[in-house]
Parts: C-alpha cells; sequence; structure tokens
C-alpha cells in the first residue's frame, strides 16, 4: 500500500469513535434501553477496541432494533461482518469490526452479564 494511503493509528481511532457515536444515537433513536459503550483500553481483548451493549423490551425489539442498526449502518456505508442470533432475539451480536454491538432481551443480559465481565 502506498505510503499516502495508509491510514494513521489517530485516523482509524477517529473513525472508531465516529462509528460509536453514530451507533449510539442510532440505538437512542430506536428506543434502546440501557445503552452501555465499553472501550478497550487495555489487553482485556483482542476480538475488538470497542462494545456497545443494550437492551430491548422483548425478543420482537430486540429483533426490530437489530434490523434497523443494520439498516442504518449500511445506509451510512459503514460495513457490517456478521450478525449472530437475530432469528431467536434473545442476544443479537452485530459485528462492525472495531466495535461489537450486543443486543440482548433483559434476561439474556443479566444471564450472561457482560457489563460486569468487561468493566471489573
Amino acid at each position: 500500500m502506498p505510503a499516502n494511503t495508509k491510514k494513521t493509528e489517530e485516523q482509524i481511532n477517529d473513525n472508531t469513535a465516529a462509528c460509536v457515536t453514530t451507533i449510539i444515537e442510532c440505538l437512542t433513536e430506536l428506543k434502546s434501553e440501557d445503552i452501555r459503550h465499553v472501550e478497550n483500553t487495555s489487553a482485556q481483548s483482542l476480538i475488538c477496541d470497542n462494545m456497545v451493549i443494550v437492551s430491548g423490551r422483548s425478543t420482537k425489539h430486540v429483533a426490530s432494533i437489530a434490523d434497523n442498526l443494520i439498516s442504518y449502518l449500511k445506509k451510512k456505508k459503514i460495513k457490517v461482518f456478521g450478525v449472530e442470533g437475530l432469528l431467536a432475539a434473545n442476544w443479537v451480536l452485530i459485528d462492525i469490526g472495531d466495535v461489537i454491538v450486543h443486543v440482548f432481551h433483559p434476561e439474556s443480559r443479566k444471564l450472561y452479564d457482560l457489563d460486569s465481565m468487561w468493566t471489573g
């Protein structure tokens, strides 16, 4: 890759921060509950740099949040690399590269407790 097209770490971090902001704004519009952004500032995980964890009120709401977020990201030209759990809609994981979004049914969120796992 030519030197002038390489992204600096600062540019990548700026893009990731903008992506997280876009995601949180969309999730707020979709009436997601208990939105939490977890930034990986240590070697906790090699999976991603940022996680956004939210809840929906029901499996139907969880599926709707996930579907609408995916559509919104595609309109914004933000690549979605993978989606897991959409059919059952108890826990939907949306992989956006440096950001992973977890959309939970409240009971599943309590059961798996990612909030505590990643924030200590």
